[in-house]
């Protein structure tokens, strides 16, 4: 249900826009911390993308969930690492074909990391100011749909 209705929330927002050519930037952390995090950093991306680019305070908060991530997975992060997350993210242009397989992983996470998810997509779609009280019904349904489980 979740994938569903978040999956739709993005792509309702997303607007397609002629890709930049080039190959797809490396992951630039070791694998075990691509496994904890990129199911997240997909669909933060694309919704900080849907007006185009990822403003800086969108880019902040996408690292700074992933951080989080890491560190409740035991993945301590450097002031190096920071670094390299953050050019990562800068440039992360996923696709819409990740956002199912990426979202249907949230799914299966504990109610912890959902609600965190749904947190920083909240502070992502509300970087601009410009959340409609729909958008917002929405989300905190969503969270609220995961404290209760």
């Amino acid at each position: 249900m979740f994938a569903g209705r978040f999956g739709q929330y993005v792509r309702d927002k997303h607007a397609p826009r002629e890709m930049l050519a080039g190959p797809e930037v490396p992951f630039p952390l070791a694998q075990n911390m691509r496994e904890a995090i990129n199911h997240h950093l997909i669909p933060l991306a694309l919704l900080a993308r849907a007006n185009g680019d990822v403003a800086g305070i969108e880019q902040k908060i996408i690292c700074d969930h992933a951080i989080a991530l890491l560190a409740k997975a035991g993945h301590p992060v450097s002031d190096a690492d920071m670094g390299k997350l953050n050019d990562y993210v800068a440039g992360l242009r996923p696709s819409l074909m990740q956002l199912d397989p990426a979202l249907h992983r949230i799914e299966r996470e504990d109610a912890d990391c959902k609600i965190a998810f749904v947190t920083a997509a909240r502070a992502v779609a509300n970087a601009d100011g410009r959340i409609t009280a729909e958008e917002s019904r929405l989300l905190e349904a969503l969270k609220l749909e995961f404290a209760k489980a």
